[in-house]
């Protein structure tokens, strides 16, 4: 009975498995990401990016004028983009085909080091007092800030309500940055 079921299973998953589908990539990759329904985004180092379905199938594509800082998809809604070299933050469309960028306010940071989002706000690192701030209102103010004192961080995102940030190793801090 056993080495039937074993069978039996075994036979199942193997006409479930499906064919991986791959992608030639022409340039080098800077980084990829996933969002929620499972789309892949892959951001060259030229500033190409492109974003394909789960069948591998191109969705859409966007020249980035250089490379974000930060880039997270979300919820595949929205994508989000951070620049810290010109302090601005950017919301793409779902296609890649248009971003509306804005700058980041400088009363919120004096130097912005990593800005990530959080539902409809933004998480902001300021490398300047070595803080970290939350803002509230759709970003047009600064709801808290907590003292983070770690230097050398290199990426920052929320997920379920927790911030995520990467330096010599990953701290996770709550939603109040505790």
């Amino acid at each position: 009975m056993r080495v039937l079921l074993v069978i039996i299973l075994s036979s199942s998953i193997c006409v479930a498995q499906k064919k991986i589908a791959t992608v030639d990539i022409a340039h080098a990759i800077a980084y990829a990401a996933v969002d929620r329904p499972g789309d892949l985004y892959i951001i060259m180092r030229n500033g190409d990016a492109i974003k394909l379905d789960k069948s591998g199938i191109q969705i859409g594509k966007k020249k980035f004028p250089s490379l974000p800082t930060i880039f997270d998809p979300k919820d595949g809604t929205r994508a989000f983009a951070y620049y810290r070299e010109t302090q601005t933050i950017e919301s793409i469309a779902p296609d890649l085909s248009f971003a509306d960028d804005t700058p980041l306010h400088p009363e919120f940071a004096v130097s912005a080091w990593l800005v990530c989002p959080s539902k409809n706000e933004f998480w902001i690192l300021d490398s300047a007092d070595s803080t970290l701030k939350k803002t509230k209102g759709k970003g047009t103010a600064i709801a808290y800030e907590t003292r983070f004192g770690k230097s050398g961080s290199q990426y920052m995102r929320e997920y379920l309500n927790f911030l995520f940030v990467l330096d010599n190793g990953i701290h996770i801090l709550n939603n109040l940055g505790k």
